[in-house]
């Protein structure tokens, strides 16, 4: 463990060796993070790889052992018991693949006020550490907004890929209302797609929308979208204009996914996206048990 003095790492700690995708290595490093370096405002940020519902931070020292969406969710609850911490942190970014998934960001508004992450896969190198946003919080790290800072990291992120990026800020002070609606609307499709037919007919609305994560590897597997994850505004414009699902409160769906996402930035080759991704299992693969 170090931190940073006039530019230059200093040591703190070396701790023994550990697998990152272990609940217990997350907890020890958030107590540790809460304890030493209390703020009025904190940020946490997983670097690695990402997968969806798959989880992230897969460790390849110990057989790609990941921190699945649940272990997250253990390490969180028992660091702020052990620090008892009863407010939520600031913020929290994925700086990984695919993470930009509505059950992730409901369990993460437990938590937090808000969450950066990707539709899309991303480059190994992440994001812009070297200025900008970091720059923007050393310079006023009182008075800048987190809305503002978060939506710089979106914005340096994309200005330094070409292609296939997406990054997203939501308000997880909104995900709770987002929730209710979005459950109000699964109860009603539930009603509808009540036999084989429709349920195929409501397929094919899904996999028109805008997919993530297509690994060709596994192309025998619903053209290659192995994460099963799709733009959620993509849903709720066709099904909005479907008069097979017309019906259904999808306006106030609507007006809670734009409460929610307040940025959402894409490179040209991904302007379809709109920075969150809903899960329907359609694959076949694994991703399902992961849910």
């Amino acid at each position: 463990r170090y931190h940073v003095d006039n530019g230059s790492l200093v040591r703190d700690a070396q701790l023994t060796k550990a697998s990152m995708g272990l609940t217990t290595t997350f907890q020890s490093f958030l107590e540790w993070g809460l304890t030493t370096y209390p703020a009025k405002k904190t940020g946490v940020i997983l670097w690695n790889h990402g997968g969806a519902l798959d989880g992230c931070c897969f460790d390849e020292n110990y057989s790609n052992d990941s921190l699945t969406n649940d272990e997250c969710n253990t390490a969180f609850e028992n660091a702020f018991n052990n620090t008892n911490r009863n407010q939520n942190l600031e913020w929290i970014g994925y700086d990984c693949c695919l993470m930009a998934v509505q059950d992730i960001a409901e369990f993460n508004s437990r938590y937090f006020n808000y969450m950066v992450s990707s539709q899309e896969t991303e480059g190994g190198y992440g994001w812009d550490y070297d200025g900008g946003w970091l720059d923007s919080l050393y310079k006023d790290p009182t008075g800048i907004k987190t809305s503002d800072l978060l939506t710089e990291i979106c914005t340096t992120f994309i200005a330094d890929n070409y292609s296939e990026s997406t990054l997203s800020v939501l308000d997880l002070t909104k995900m709770s209302t987002y929730k209710t609606a979005w459950e109000n609307i699964a109860s009603g499709l539930s009603g509808i797609i009540n036999n084989s037919s429709k349920w195929s007919t409501f397929i094919n609305v899904v996999n028109q929308c805008k997919k993530f994560g297509q690994d060709t590897s596994y192309s025998q597997y619903n053209n290659g979208y192995v994460y099963d994850v799709f733009d959620a505004q993509d849903l709720i414009t066709k099904c909005t204009n479907d008069s097979n699902y017309s019906s259904l409160s999808w306006s106030t769906l609507q007006t809670a996914f734009n409460n929610l996402v307040i940025c959402s930035k894409y490179t040209s080759d991904y302007s379809g996206s709109h920075g969150l991704n809903f899960f329907c299992p359609l694959s076949g693969i694994n991703s399902s048990s992961y849910y």
